[in-house]
């Protein structure tokens, strides 16, 4: 392990003795320089399910509130983004059409055992979306595939990145003397860049950073677990709550469009948008709420247990049955929650019928 290291600070230095007067700017504990994203802007939490909380910088709350809470937020997840915005500082100006060819994402380890994972350790993902701002030589870019959630990634930028002049670009001091170092986030950095070496010959490396990604869906997977043993209180509604379609000369519905005082317009729903559907059912559930008094889910820790919240809200819906009588297991069930503005009678019900039945225009 020492050997290795010590290869690999000698090789960086070496390269920083040809090195074109462009580098590649290295300050991992700034967001602003980077390269980004970087674990060095990370806390230790153990009530984490990756370890990690993001510690960005605030700037001065007074000056910029928005931005100061926007961050706020940011620093209470876990990781960094799925797709993340990479940022990539150079000391001059260089050639954006060469930041494609120079700059990857390497895949190393999974965090957790819980998926199989998009890709294996070691595969390299491209960067897409580049964008340059010559005012601060910056590049900006997105990975050109979607990242695994909770697993470690290293941000790799090689001497194929050419300065205006069609030099390679090289390493700053400080880039080497961090993988030097013996512990801390530099520590691991030199260790990956020790095994990433050979990868990229016979390019040098010249810029990296390691990150993690967040845990995308730790929260709703404990929700989900939950719901599994809360109980729906399933209720039908109305004095009667099954309609069957041929029985039907009209679809009225009756939309409440004002509380203060009460006001109701009638939509009448042409019968067609039924057709293939046997009979309409109404009911309701009950669903734990995860919400708060503001209508948000509170940020929790993703590696601590979730508990069933005691407030529910009781959940209104409509099923549309096929003519057909139910096989031996049942109806095979498609549920749509539209999350758009209207109602659920209008657009949903037309797309849930469309899917219910595959000839329906």
């Amino acid at each position: 392990m020492f050997c290795e290291r010590a290869l690999l600070v000698a090789v960086l230095l070496g390269g920083l003795l040809h090195a074109a007067g462009v580098t590649v700017r290295f300050d991992p504990g700034s967001a602003e320089v980077g390269p980004f994203p970087s674990d060095a802007l990370t806390v230790t939490d153990l009530r984490q399910k990756t370890g990690l909380r993001v510690n960005l910088p605030l700037p001065d709350c007074q000056s910029q509130p928005s931005t100061c809470a926007e961050i706020g937020l940011l620093n209470q997840l876990d990781g960094f983004n799925l797709q993340p915005r990479i940022r990539v500082r150079f000391s001059g100006p260089i050639d954006p059409d060469t930041l494609r060819a120079g700059i990857f994402l390497v895949w190393l380890e999974n965090l957790t055992g819980e998926e199989y994972g998009l890709q294996r350790a070691g595969h390299v993902t491209p960067i897409n979306q580049v964008l340059y701002d010559p005012a601060t030589n910056t590049a900006f870019a997105k990975p050109d595939e979607f990242l695994d959630q909770h697993r470690r990634y290293a941000l790799v930028v090689t001497d194929a990145v050419r300065d205006g002049a069609g030099e390679p670009v090289g390493a700053e001091p400080a880039f080497a003397a961090c993988a030097g170092r013996p512990d801390g986030y530099c520590a691991q950095l030199g260790l990956t860049l020790a095994r990433l070496a050979t990868q990229f010959a016979p390019r040098t490396i010249v810029g990296a950073s390691l990150f993690i990604t967040l845990s995308a869906t730790a929260r709703l997977e404990k929700a989900r677990a939950q719901l599994q043993s809360s109980s729906i209180d399933l209720q039908r509604t109305g004095s009667k709550s099954l309609f069957a379609v041929s029985e039907l000369s009209s679809f009225v519905v009756r939309m409440q469009t004002g509380a203060s005082p009460p006001a109701f317009e009638d939509l009448e729903l042409p019968l067609a948008l039924l057709a293939g559907v046997g009979r309409v059912a109404f009911g309701s559930f009950r669903s734990p709420s995860f919400l708060d008094s503001d209508q948000t889910i509170p940020a929790t820790s993703t590696g601590q247990d979730l508990a069933l919240p005691r407030s529910s809200k009781e959940i209104f819906f409509h099923a549309y049955l096929p003519p057909a009588p139910a096989p031996a297991a049942g109806y095979p069930v498609v549920i749509a929650g539209h999350g758009l503005n209207g109602s659920r009678f209008d657009f949903p019900s037309a797309a849930s019928v469309t899917v219910m039945v595959p000839t329906a225009k």
